[in-house]
């Protein structure tokens, strides 16, 4: 399946527009940990499309899914250390 197909099934746009929409680095924490739960939002919608393929692309689901899982697994990590990195912010500007 393409990149395209599953940008269309999730409603993302092209990757180019996504870059432009979130520069990366330029962003906070915070941002950067919404941008996180939207991918997490969009990946929940891939998985359920996912469960729905049927015939020719069923020989494609178990890829999909094994890919699935694991970029949802290094998204939960990924949010996690931000999470953990954004509190200790909030800390260091409590003090």
């Amino acid at each position: 399946m393409s990149l395209k197909k599953l940008n269309k099934i999730t409603g993302l746009e092209p990757e180019k527009e996504i870059a432009e929409e979130h520069p990366g680095p330029s962003k906070s924490l915070k941002e950067t940990l919404e941008v996180i739960k939207k991918i997490k939002l969009e990946l929940w919608e891939v998985e359920h499309y996912v469960d729905k393929c049927e015939g020719s692309e069923e020989a494609v689901k178990p890829q999909l899914e094994e890919q699935l899982m694991r970029t949802k697994s290094e998204m939960v990590k990924l949010e996690r250390m931000l999470e953990e990195e954004f509190e200790a912010q909030e800390d260091v500007f409590e003090d």
